[in-house]
Formats: C-alpha cells, sequence, structure tokens
C-alpha cells in the first residue's frame, strides 16, 4: 500500500490556517475578523470605515451632464462624441475643476471661498492646463 501523504494534524493545521487571515500576517485584518477580536467595538469600528469609503468616494460630473454641457457648444447639431472621448474629457474636467478649487484654497487660506476667488485663478490655471 502507498503511504499516506499527510497526517491528519497536519491537514487540520493547514485547514484552519487557511481560514484565518491573520495567521499569514499580510496587511491589515479584515473588519470580520477584528469584529471577532473585539465585538464590543465591533459596530463602531464598521461605521467608521462605512465613513471613510464615503470620504474616499470622489464626486464626480455626471457623464449626462457633461455630454449635455459639450453638446451645447457644438456648432453642428450632428456633432457625436464617443463614449472614450466622454471619459477622458470628464477625467480633464475634474482635474481642472479640483485644481481651481485647490489653488483658490490656496490663495484665500481662510473662510468661504467665493466665485471672485476661482475667477483670479482661472487665468493662470487655463494655461497650465
Amino acid at each position: 500500500m502507498a503511504p499516506k501523504q499527510g497526517t491528519s494534524a497536519q491537514r487540520t493545521s493547514t485547514s484552519s490556517r487557511g481560514s484565518s487571515g491573520a495567521a499569514r500576517g499580510r496587511g491589515r485584518p479584515r473588519a470580520a475578523e477584528r469584529a471577532e477580536s473585539s465585538p464590543s467595538h465591533g459596530a463602531e469600528v464598521e461605521q467608521v470605515e462605512d465613513e471613510r469609503e464615503e470620504e474616499n468616494q470622489q464626486k464626480t460630473i455626471p457623464a449626462e451632464l457633461l455630454t449635455r454641457l459639450l453638446h451645447e457648444f457644438f456648432e453642428s447639431e450632428s456633432t457625436r462624441i464617443t463614449k472614450d472621448a466622454n471619459g477622458a474629457v470628464a477625467k480633464y474636467m475634474d482635474i481642472f475643476v479640483r485644481e481651481a478649487i485647490a489653488r483658490a484654497a490656496a490663495e484665500r487660506e481662510a473662510g468661504f471661498l467665493e466665485v471672485e476667488d476661482l475667477e483670479k485663478v482661472a487665468p493662470q490655471l487655463l494655461l497650465d492646463l
């Protein structure tokens, strides 16, 4: 008879290691594993993570709005734009708007931004981009 390739103790340790990501020691533990380790703070941790994810999601100009704005300035009614081109313009506009806000905020340094603050940085921003 052929010898067995592994004992039951080896198989048990291997299978228990595969189910727990913490045994490997790489990266942050998953939210479920953190919740198991501290059940009283599990809900709080998940809530904080959800809030961080919402903050990290960047707002962008809706594709339909951008398409509508572009079509308003096309000379010919028959001019079309592909989805890829629309995506490229959307990325450019996103960068443009974020840079304008960042420059205006740096100029202002305190308080709320006004339209005039954005108008001050617009000429140089247009030349830069």
